[in-house]
């Protein structure tokens, strides 16, 4: 939305990005984490880019919008990451499919069959 839409509010999600990435930077700071860039890639991008367009927003020039996305991006991502492996809790996924919970803890038992049951 900030790099990619256009024609659209963008004041408050600008205060939730500067904010989300300062706490990031001091909770990194604090642990003695550090990391750097995004973990996004170009063809990720484009993807949801597509999407984008397909679900009728404005785009900005595509190019334009990869590289505002990857400048935003960087200023957070890589601590958040180095987070995210410090407390051992896997990085959401940016694009695709997302399952909350993914741990064997959280699995549905495998189904047995009688001759297992004896």
């Amino acid at each position: 939305m900030l790099t990619t839409i256009r024609g659209v509010p963008r004041g408050q999600a600008e205060i939730t990005k500067r904010v989300g990435a300062h706490l990031v930077e001091d909770i990194s700071n604090n642990l003695g984490l550090a990391g750097d860039g995004s973990r996004v890639d170009r063809d990720q991008f484009d993807e949801v880019y597509r999407r984008l367009g397909e679900a009728g927003y404005d785009l900005e020039p595509e190019d334009n919008a990869w590289h505002a996305f990857e400048r935003a991006r960087s200023s957070f991502a890589g601590r958040l990451e180095a987070i995210a492996d410090y407390w051992a809790t896997p990085a959401t996924l940016w694009v695709g499919q997302t399952r909350v919970g993914a741990s064997a803890v959280h699995e549905a038992p495998a189904a047995t069959s009688s001759q297992d049951a004896r």
